[in-house]
């Protein structure tokens, strides 16, 4: 079944549409050192929560923590940190 390049996951949602339901928050950590500021990551990004800013990625601070930016990164340059618990509901 083609899945317009999102790869189904739990419940036969692409990871895209479970980003929009699951609403969990992560915080992004982008190695600059690795990070050839390719735009794959905001591309891919399906709540916009990248930029590219100045020659570096931004992050606007409103990460579904679907993994869509560290899964594309072709340098691995990106880590998602999920949030849990009492951290997430003050974000």
């Amino acid at each position: 079944m083609k899945t317009s390049g999102f790869r189904r996951i739990n419940n036969g949602k692409t990871m895209k549409e479970a980003a929009k339901v699951q609403g969990k928050k992560a915080d992004i950590i982008i190695d600059t050192k690795l990070c050839k500021v390719c735009g794959i990551c905001v591309e891919f990004c399906p709540v916009n929560n990248l930029f590219i800013d100045e020659r570096k990625i931004v992050e606007k601070g409103v990460c579904s923590g679907c993994g869509m930016c560290e899964e594309r990164c072709p340098d691995f340059a990106i880590t998602i940190r999920l949030l849990h618990g009492q951290e997430a509901a003050t974000r």
